[in-house]
C-alpha cells in the first residue's frame, strides 16, 4: 500500500516541476522497475494473505499492477504537463508481471519444504 501511495504522490507531480533525470534510460525502463516492485508485493501480499497458489497469485498481481498503471494513467489526465501512453501502461504491465514471477521464484519456492 505504501508503494502505490509514493507512486500516486511521484504521478501527481506537474510536468514543469518534476526533475529532470540527466540519465540515459528510458522512462519506460523506469516504470517497468517500479511497477516490478508493485508486482512483487502484490504478489508476496496475495500469497501470504489469501488461499491463492502461488501461480494465480503471479496472474493476479500482474493484473492489479495493470490496473494500477491504467488509473495512473487516468490520473496524469488531470495533473498538469502530465500525459496518459499507452506504451507506459505496457511497461506497467510486463514489470509488474516480471516483479510477481521473480518474488515466486526467488522467494515463495525457496521457503517451500
Amino acid at each position: 500500500m505504501g508503494w502505490a501511495a509514493l507512486l500516486f504522490a511521484l504521478s501527481s507531480i506537474p510536468g514543469h516541476r518534476f526533475p529532470s533525470v540527466r540519465i540515459s534510460v528510458s522512462d519506460k525502463l523506469i516504470h517497468g522497475f517500479v511497477y516490478a516492485i508493485l508486482g512483487a508485493l502484490c504478489c508476496r501480499a496475495l500469497v501470504l494473505a489469501s488461499s491463492l497458489r502461488a501461480w494465480r497469485a503471479v496472474l493476479v498481481a500482474a493484473l492489479l499492477t495493470l490496473g494500477y498503471g491504467i488509473s495512473d494513467e487516468i490520473h496524469q489526465m488531470f495533473v498538469p504537463k502530465r500525459s496518459p501512453e499507452l506504451l507506459d501502461v505496457v511497461a506497467d504491465l510486463v514489470g509488474g508481471a516480471i516483479g510477481a514471477a521473480t518474488m515466486y521464484l526467488v522467494w515463495f519456492r525457496r521457503r517451500r519444504p
